[in-house]
């Protein structure tokens, strides 16, 4: 399951990413407590970037030794998709708000 995270929104950060990804699966899942929002037995992270804690991710590329921060989103997200599925993708992307890049 693909989960439509609200990137164009400005007004959203990490919370309301996370919130949306609960309300998408609430279905599935039949309580959430505390920290641990719901409970889960396996994550998969499809071309995940996963912060130190603390770090943000406008400073996550160049900690991760990108040089000068910068990278081609073709090599680093479509590396291994064939090259007309990575097209068609790339055809659907949304903006991204910069609001959560700069939130630890």
């Amino acid at each position: 399951m693909a989960v439509d995270l609200p990137i164009e929104d400005r007004s959203a950060g990490w919370p309301a990413y996370a919130d949306a990804v609960v309300q998408a699966t609430a279905r599935w899942v039949h309580r959430a407590t505390g920290l641990h929002r719901m409970p889960v037995d396996l994550l998969v992270l499809v071309t995940a970037m996963v912060p130190l804690p603390g770090e943000r991710a406008i400073d996550y590329w160049v900690n991760a030794c990108y040089e000068n921060g910068s990278h081609d989103d073709v090599d680093v997200f479509f590396h291994d998709v064939p090259p007309g599925l990575a097209a068609q993708t790339r055809r659907a992307e949304r903006d991204q708000a910069e609001t959560p890049m700069h939130e630890p």
